[in-house]
């Protein structure tokens, strides 16, 4: 006979996806009041112990149900349990731009989803520009709003406009996989971009000619997930450090001060 699942573990799985008793129930198709029971202290049956062993144990089979029933529940609360998801899928894959994007918010403590995305873009330029690599192993999107890696917007996404909570990242500071001159580049970016709020990055962002190019022949507001040439970028940024004659990470508050003139005037 298998091992009937425990109380303790069913509260695991509700902090795990960050996911409430009667939305989970309701997640797996089952009553509302099925997981409210079971933490009450009724004994799961062999049917229900399993599939709750299965998600706890594998966030891909959470992940099925979720998209099967996500109609019963709130939109914030499968935005809240799809973020999770792709946290646990970031980690498994030991992903260096989700890396790199929780030590973004843990240094500035007031990061917004737009922000976070506008910093990494101008990570990734500098970086093909001054280091002739891409250090964040990834390509954002032509979005509306400016350049958006979607994989870094799905994680985050169900803050909106609002501050991302900082709290679990409080004490991360962790970027040892990298050497120092690519650290250097990713603190550099931080000050000279963050102090600057998503709106205000946003409109820089629309003024650098890879994300105008992704763009061409689309309208202000059409929904568009053209990817952003590598090749367009490192051009256009080595450009940039020709033109405001930056040729170490200590120049780049020289191209952040110029383009932020431009869009308040």
């Amino acid at each position: 006979m298998e091992k009937i699942i425990t109380k303790v573990e069913i509260e695991e799985i509700l902090e795990k996806y960050q996911i409430g008793k009667k939305p989970l129930s309701l997640v797996l198709g089952w009553g509302e009041v099925t997981i409210i029971r079971y933490l009450e202290g009724q004994v799961p049956d062999q049917f229900h112990s399993k599939i709750l062993m299965e998600i706890k144990n594998n966030y891909l089979e959470f992940a099925r149900y979720l998209e099967k029933n996500k109609d019963l529940i709130t939109p914030l609360a499968y935005k809240k349990a799809i973020s999770k998801i792709m946290e646990l899928k970031l980690e498994e894959d030991n992903s260096l731009i989700y890396l790199i994007s929780k030590h973004i918010i843990a240094k500035m403590e007031d990061t917004t989803p737009l922000a976070l995305q506008k910093i990494l873009y101008y990570i990734e330029g500098f970086s093909l520009a001054l280091l002739d690599e891409n250090i964040l192993s990834s390509h954002p999107e032509a979005w509306v709003h400016g350049p958006v890696y979607p994989e870094i917007y799905n994680r985050f996404s169900y803050y909106s406009y609002h501050v991302i909570d900082a709290y679990e990242f409080a004490n991360y500071r962790d970027l040892e996989g990298l050497d120092e001159e690519k650290r250097q580049l990713i603190d550099a970016i931080i000050k000279c971009f963050g102090c600057y709020s998503g709106k205000i990055l946003e409109e820089m962002t629309h003024l650098t000619r890879p994300w105008q190019k992704a763009r061409e022949g689309l309208n202000d507001t059409d929904i568009s997930n053209i990817k952003i040439l590598e090749n367009d970028m490192q051009t256009f940024f080595k450009e940039i450090c020709c033109e405001y004659k930056i040729s170490s990470v200590k120049d780049i508050s020289k191209y952040s001060k110029k383009m932020f003139q431009r869009v308040v005037k």
